[in-house]
């Protein structure tokens, strides 16, 4: 019987200041696994819980029809580059940047879409073709002066104590 860890639905969002990323820093893809909901899930067939999720290998995904959604949609699996710890991303990028007129102009100059707008500060939300294309923007967009950090969204899970 294979051994499966379980992380409870405790989970912490990224952002820069929280994880202390460097600048360098950005959550890979875990190529190979996919996220489903966990309830489908035969528990013989899980490599890890995250929350209400399972992590599955490709090869046990092909025998299941449904995939794990969230409100940001289609979820893929990351992991942290120092870490090591598990997490879900909807491939979008959260940017801060230093004044919100330029969120457009951003997005526009790097072939990104704008999919969300925060009122309260200068933060957007953007949308690149693919996951692995936002990945690769990530560093790219820190290095513009008009940013003030760039992130890939991500829910980082961590074991907690029973």
């Amino acid at each position: 019987m294979s051994k499966m860890l379980v992380i409870p639905a405790v989970f912490i969002c990224t952002t820069v200041l929280a994880l202390g990323l460097a600048s360098e820093e950005v959550p890979f893809l875990s190529n190979g696994l996919t996220v489903l909901p966990v309830s489908i899930v035969a528990e013989k067939d899980r490599f890890l819980v995250l929350g209400d999720k399972a992590i599955v290998t490709q090869a046990v995904a092909d025998n299941y029809s449904e995939v794990a959604t969230d409100s940001r949609g289609t979820l893929h699996v990351v992991q942290h580059p120092r870490e090591k710890n598990y997490g879900t991303s909807d491939g979008k990028i959260v940017v801060r940047l230093h004044s919100a007129d330029n969120l457009a102009g951003l997005a526009a100059d790097y072939g990104l879409s704008v999919d969300h707008v925060f009122s309260a500060a200068p933060v957007g939300v953007l949308e690149a073709d693919s996951i692995e294309a936002a990945i690769s923007l990530v560093n790219t967009l820190r290095d513009d002066s008009r940013v003030v950090s760039a992130d890939l969204n991500v829910s980082y899970y961590e074991e907690q104590p029973n």
